[in-house]
């Protein structure tokens, strides 16, 4: 099922600070490599499950830009349906996009980075000569985010429940990353600081 990509994001740009004299945060782009019907969309929405889920645990400024399923509905009835999340973690934005086998969903992925984006987790095909991992490492290149896939090769739960805690920790090591720069977020309080790098070590160490 298409998610779509007519998202309305209001100035995501805005709560950036792009300052091209500073160390740059690096972009980073992260992605499930597999055939279709082994669980990658599955393992994205449990990510994101466990990621509000931590969200809400520490607790951290955030906010729920777009879900095109809307995270407070049932999570076993939307478990195989594709899905499009944008939200921030104080200022810094991140986009979870499941739909990716075919290559037409770079362009879904071209609005997100028009909107600073500084995260992006999808989804892929398995066979590198697929037109969608050739997308991917075209926009990769393109726009300068560092690709980082993991293969996926097996539908079951405990597969569907490790490759989403895999994806956690590379989010947790892009948010500590992104700390051990000089770009930062607007207006973080040396609290919310001190929630992010606890949220990045939460999210590197999730069991």
């Amino acid at each position: 099922m298409d998610a779509g990509c007519a998202i309305e994001i209001d100035d995501l740009h805005q709560d950036i600070i792009l300052d091209k004299e500073k160390k740059m945060f690096e972009r980073k782009i992260f992605a499930i490599k597999g055939n279709q019907d082994v669980g990658k969309t599955t393992s994205l929405r449990l990510a994101y499950k466990m990621l509000l889920e931590q969200l809400e645990n520490i607790p951290i400024s955030y906010q729920v830009k777009y879900d095109s399923y809307q995270y407070s509905k049932s999570w076993a009835e939307e478990a195989f349906m594709d899905f499009t999340a944008v939200f921030t973690i104080s200022g810094y934005v991140v986009i979870l996009h499941s739909p990716g086998d075919n290559a037409w969903f770079v362009n879904c992925l071209r609005e997100y980075h028009d909107k600073s984006c500084l995260i992006i987790v999808c989804a892929t095909r398995k066979n590198g000569n697929h037109g969608s991992v050739r997308a991917f490492n075209e926009f990769a290149q393109e726009y300068g985010y560092h690709p980082d896939a993991m293969l996926k090769n097996e539908l079951s739960e405990s597969d569907n429940k490790e490759k989403a805690q895999q994806l956690l920790k590379r989010i947790g090591t892009a948010l500590g990353e992104a700390l051990e720069s000089s770009e930062s977020p607007e207006k973080c309080s040396e609290l919310q600081t001190t929630l992010l790098r606890k949220l990045a070590d939460s999210l590197k160490t999730h069991p």
